[in-house]
């Protein structure tokens, strides 16, 4: 994937409704390549490994527009990968459709956290020195048959699934923890135990793993996160993180 040709610039959108209040999201986020000198210049963006073989921008840019309150909403979030990986805020900023400033009981009214996550996760995937597009995760949880993952590939394979969906969930501010338990559809105390392993048996590789990335063009373009490039890109996630391992481990 690393070496083929892929548009850059792209912006996510979404439409939420939260306590009855519509929320139009959009997600500034390029598809990258892997470097070809791997200096860390020329506008390069860092990257880091949250789970195996998945990488998540440093830094998102968000925004949202809610008509209800006639605002816009930007937020600067930051990855925060010191325990278990998520996103902070750095800076949220908010304008108004009229002259006037927003005043603080609108912004009172904004669901914020809402706003943050609107459009998380904004993942590629990596094995060894190749990197794919962006990933479509919905796709790829569609497509793994986690019931019978245990018998299909081994333990250890389960536990790299189970730190994937932990830190995606994670980092899209859902409760990470039960989102592993419901996934495989076991207990919480089951899910906590295979975080737990997980951690321990991955985590320190990861946290050390991070790269720099470069746009190949800096066309913007607007699109729906379930196109063309999305498609081969999760393809290629699902062959090298599921079909490709062989059945092994304890």
């Amino acid at each position: 994937m690393s070496n083929e040709t892929v548009i850059t610039g792209y912006t996510i959108s979404d439409n939420l409704k939260y306590k009855g209040i519509d929320i139009a999201a959009f997600t500034n986020v390029a598809v990258y390549r892997e470097s070809e000198n791997g200096e860390a210049d020329n506008g390069g963006y860092l990257f880091h490994a949250v789970a195996p073989n998945l990488l998540a921008p440093s830094i998102v840019e968000t925004s949202c527009v809610i008509p209800e309150l006639g605002v816009r909403v930007e937020a600067d979030l930051q990855l925060n990968t010191f325990a278990t990986p998520k996103y902070d805020v750095w800076k949220y900023a908010f304008s108004s459709y009229f002259a006037e400033p927003v005043s603080m009981a609108t912004i009172n009214k904004v669901p914020l956290d809402v706003v943050a996550h609107a459009n998380l996760p904004l993942l590629h995937g990596y094995s060894g020195e190749e990197v794919s597009a962006l990933l479509n995760w919905g796709r790829v949880l569609e497509s793994v048959p986690f019931g019978e993952l245990r018998e299909k590939v081994g333990f250890d394979e389960v536990l790299k699934w189970a730190l994937r969906i932990y830190a995606v969930a994670s980092v899209s501010g859902d409760p990470p923890t039960k989102t592993v338990s419901e996934t495989f559809g076991v207990p919480l105390r089951t899910a906590s135990y295979w975080v737990k392993k997980a951690k321990a048996k991955f985590e320190h590789e990861l946290r050390h793993d991070a790269r720099v990335l470069y746009p190949n063009s800096t066309d913007a373009n607007y699109f729906d996160v379930d196109n063309a490039d999305t498609r081969a890109a999760t393809d290629w996630f699902i062959d090298i993180a599921y079909k490709q391992p062989m059945k092994g481990g304890e």
